[in-house]
């Protein structure tokens, strides 16, 4: 198993379809992080700046949650979904 290392990002190399949608997501995530985005996708400034926080979201995470995340479109559905599943719940979490 090769792994690559760019800067602070490490992985795999893709092996064929038994990894690609992992590393589909984590290129994703450092050409977006990387500001080279724009050359693999057509998108919107928008877009960019949402995909620029779905980013950092996605790879600041390791990949047991990555893979309840792994389909979010937006940065707002992955930090809802996080939320929602690690956010502590009830009065005894507020104390």
């Amino acid at each position: 198993m090769s792994d690559v290392t760019t800067s602070a990002y490490r992985i795999q190399h893709l092996l064929g379809e038994e990894n690609y949608p992992t590393w589909a997501v984590k290129l994703t995530d450092i050409l977006t992080d990387q500001g080279l985005i724009d050359y693999a996708a057509a998108i919107l400034a928008w877009e960019r700046k949402d995909r620029q926080a779905l980013s950092q979201i996605r790879l600041r995470v390791s990949d047991d949650p990555l893979v309840y995340i792994t389909d979010a479109t937006t940065s707002s559905s992955a930090w809802r979904t996080l939320a929602d599943m690690y956010q502590p719940k009830g009065v005894i979490s507020i104390v």
